[in-house]
């Protein structure tokens, strides 16, 4: 029978905290999604094109997609900003998808979306629908 020592215990205890900090600093699917909107809203367009996965790049192409991205934020900024963004999505594994409704701030109508997420070396990135 082999029985922790209170050094071994501390240890062991150090490395459960660990994992669990670390786990609660991933970003969910979510997070991600609603980022992305936030940064497109402040114009940061290059921190948005950056949740966007490997194959929407190699798609899309980079100067394609800051091009898609730099329209979606004057449409943000045309309506005068982001009032709520709504995310539900579905799914296990490496894969979400699902729907998003952003409403905005002005006059403009709500947008709804397909959403898809998936994940690429540990972190979830917008994916193509």
């Amino acid at each position: 029978m082999h029985v922790l020592n209170v050094k071994s215990a501390r240890r062991l205890l150090a490395l459960v905290m660990l994992c669990a900090g670390l786990a609660a600093c991933a970003k969910s699917p979510r997070d991600v999604y609603v980022e992305t909107y936030r940064a497109l809203e402040q114009g940061k367009l290059d921190e948005a094109a950056g949740h966007f996965s490997e194959a929407a790049h190699a798609f899309l192409g980079s100067a394609k997609l800051r091009m898609v991205l730099a329209a979606q934020a004057e449409k943000i900024q045309e309506c005068g900003g982001i009032r709520d963004l709504n995310v539900d999505l579905q799914g296990e594994g490496d894969v979400r998808t699902g729907k998003s409704t952003i409403t905005f701030k002005g006059d403009c109508a709500p947008v709804e979306e397909n959403v898809r997420l998936v994940r690429e070396n540990d972190q979830w990135k917008i994916g193509l629908n």
